[in-house]
């Protein structure tokens, strides 16, 4: 689901590398995002010897934070809230216009994928998504197979939403449906969605930014400490990371980022992992 701000957030983002770009080759957009990863882990400045462990028991997590024992109630399991979709229509020809480019977009991605297997198969996926309008709660949403543009939000209507939508069914195709995906619905995997968003550089109106903004210096970290496994965790499963961090580490950094800002736990939480992280043999 793709959130919106009319008023641009003001953010330190480490995404230089995304800038700029020959056309008469074909991009590795990954390639930009594990860079920015790489950067950002070493402009954070990681704190050597630093005590990070997690463990659950009977609901509750206690954190080990350099000695400094913290418990968190285990939340309640975060699924979908599932949207009222009504109304249901045939878009017009300037919304077909920028979700034909968004698709494009997305083939590219596809195309110079080196994470992603069996490619024919998913560009025929996508291509058999469904864009229509609807009266919705949201700028825009995946589901089964079809991408809707809430009738509140056609004045604007632009590439990004329509490729994090495209995103979002990318992630579905690839891990066998939305029921499949570990941290589906969460804030962690809106911001994943998001960054692969940005590294497409989709267009978006004057004015805009995506709603995950906040969430991107994060989210880079995150990538920085795991590289390509993050990228292929989120297309096929985070079993490869839960192998590194373990299942309840991990899914305390994923509840922790989703209260970061609401929590000052949650951030020391979320950059206490990323520092363990960040120094461990990916």
């Amino acid at each position: 689901m793709k959130k919106f701000f009319r008023k641009a957030l003001v953010i330190s983002i480490i995404m230089m590398s995304m800038i700029g770009c020959s056309n008469s080759e074909q991009i590795d957009y990954d390639s930009r995002l594990l860079e920015s990863g790489e950067q950002a882990i070493i402009d954070f400045g990681v704190i050597p010897n630093r005590t990070f462990d997690v463990t659950l028991e009977d609901g509750i997590y206690t954190a080990n934070i350099n000695g400094d024992i913290q418990k968190v109630q285990l939340p309640t399991k975060n699924d979908s809230k599932k949207l009222s979709v009504t109304e249901i229509e045939k878009t017009n020809r300037k919304t077909d216009k920028i979700a034909q480019k968004a698709l494009e977009k997305v083939l590219e991605y596809v195309k110079a994928s080196k994470t992603l297997k069996e490619k024919q198969h998913i560009l025929e996926e996508l291509k058999k998504i469904d864009i229509k309008t609807a009266c919705v709660d949201a700028p825009a949403m995946y589901e089964d197979g079809n991408i809707y543009i809430g009738k509140d939000y056609l004045d604007v209507v632009c590439e990004w939403m329509i490729v994090h939508e495209y995103i979002h069914g990318l992630a579905a195709i690839t891990n066998g449906g939305v029921e499949n995906e570990r941290y589906a619905y969460y804030q962690f995997d809106e911001a994943m969605t998001d960054i692969i968003t940005y590294t497409l550089t989709p267009e978006i109106p004057d004015g805009y930014q995506s709603g995950y903004v906040q969430y991107y210096d994060t989210i880079v970290l995150y990538v920085g400490c795991f590289g390509e496994k993050a990228i292929s965790a989120y297309f096929y499963g985070y079993d490869e990371i839960i192998d590194i961090t373990g299942e309840v580490e991990l899914d305390f950094f994923v509840n922790s980022f989703e209260n970061m800002y609401d929590s000052e736990v949650a951030m020391v939480c979320v950059y206490n992992g990323i520092n363990k992280w960040a120094q461990m043999d990916t």
